[in-house]
């Protein structure tokens, strides 16, 4: 899975026009807005993964319970 956030570095000068102030601007934007759909991203994945690891645990507990029903040793 490849994240779209790269970080461009744009160093604004001391004395700078007004163009190159806004397309550094721009820059920023996207790289911001690239982040943050990353961190969307990061944030799904870690729900389900949160999801399938809570339905793992406890399709374990309910097959330790019918084995113990069951008088079978657990592994």
């Amino acid at each position: 899975m490849r994240f779209g956030f790269e970080l461009d570095v744009v160093p604004i000068p001391y004395h700078c026009s007004g163009k190159q102030m806004g397309s550094a601007l721009e820059t920023m934007q996207r790289n911001i807005d690239a982040l943050q759909e990353s961190l969307r991203i990061l944030q799904h994945v870690k729900d389900q993964f949160a999801w399938t690891s809570t339905a793992r645990v406890r399709e374990t507990m309910e097959q330790n319970k019918a084995a113990l029903k069951r008088d079978i040793p657990l592994d």
